[in-house]
């Protein structure tokens, strides 16, 4: 199930309060063993293990390669042989997935060389490695988590305008990807965040070093990027916007959006009247920290906020966009 959870505007999030989020991933074991799928009198098992519910199924007929809508209107001796053809397949080729159980039964299947990611171990590296505000925001979708961690490194872009370093973490508890950090600056006028594009503090796990001290190596200079962050948004708020402001958001506008969203930000920049492009970065981050629970859609949201801090020249007369 999809979770989101989020301050917007209220407190800070707790290590606890992210933890009754991540509480699934606690107590769950990798079994590598192959087992059959087989027929217990109208139930599926694989092994031992319970095949108790229709996502389950749908989550084994993926791994194998078995379209969903086929799976679903075979007969359940069928579903079987189907699912033992298919996985015996991928055994050949050295891709037969291992199991991911929690009290005995099915969580997951994933690939042979996912391995667990503690979130209790993130969260104690975050925890001993930065001086820990809170979390911002925590995403879980798919057994993928997307975490905003705030830290009480503040720069000001002026006076009455603060902003604190912070890092986002991208990981999957089931090993499914490559675990990803990069900074994140915090804006306190309205909690709303920007992920930084910047080379120097972005970092993806290659697995060449232990995770937990790979962490402890990288998060510090992300949470630092806020002060690098900030010297660039007081250079945008002195870009004017003297031509169309929706023109130019349209032309930052991240892919993958859903259309009502796109057309709500055109609307709400319209509704701003944007004066420079600080201002126009805001209306990004502020819908990604505000208006979106699809961590997908908030992420493209809060990294266009530091796309347009990154790597864009403007007209000296004009401030129109060269690039």
């Amino acid at each position: 199930m999809d979770q989101v959870v989020s301050s917007k505007q209220k407190r800070l999030l707790t290590r606890d309060g992210v933890m009754d989020v991540l509480s699934d991933y606690d107590g769950v074991d990798f079994d590598t063993k192959k087992y059959d799928f087989r027929d217990d009198g109208g139930i599926i098992k694989y092994g031992d293990y319970l095949v108790g519910n229709e996502e389950v199924l749908e989550l084994a007929a993926r791994k194998a390669g078995i379209p969903v809508g086929f799976i679903k209107k075979c007969s359940t001796d069928l579903q079987v042989q189907v699912l033992n053809e298919f996985f015996s397949g991928l055994a050949k080729s050295n891709n037969r997935p291992q199991l991911v159980t929690k009290e005995r039964k099915i969580q997951t299947f994933v690939d042979e060389g996912a391995r667990f990611t503690d979130p209790n171990m993130v969260l104690d590296t975050i925890e001993k490695t930065v001086e820990l505000e809170g979390y911002d925001r925590l995403y879980k979708q798919n057994g993928i988590v997307h975490l905003y961690a705030i830290t009480k490194n503040e720069q000001s872009v002026e006076v009455g305008d603060i902003c604190r370093g912070g890092a986002f973490i991208e990981f999957s508890p089931y090993g499914e990807i490559n675990p990803f950090v990069a900074g994140y600056v915090f804006r306190l006028q309205c909690s709303n965040g920007a992920i930084s594009t910047e080379q120097l503090v972005k970092y993806q796990h290659r697995g060449t070093m232990e995770l937990g001290s790979w962490f402890e190596n990288v998060l510090p200079n992300a949470v630092n990027a806020v002060e690098i962050e900030v010297q660039k948004y007081r250079k945008l708020k002195e870009v004017s916007v003297n031509g169309d402001a929706v023109d130019l958001a349209k032309h930052f506008m991240p892919k993958g959006l859903s259309r009502d969203m796109r057309e709500e930000i055109i609307a709400e920049v319209g509704r701003r009247h944007p004066t420079n492009m600080y201002e126009l970065m805001n209306v990004f981050t502020w819908f990604g920290s505000h208006h979106v629970d699809d961590p997908m859609q908030a992420y493209r949201l809060m990294y266009t906020g530091g796309e347009m801090n990154d790597g864009h020249e403007f007209c000296p007369k004009c401030h129109n966009l060269i690039n």
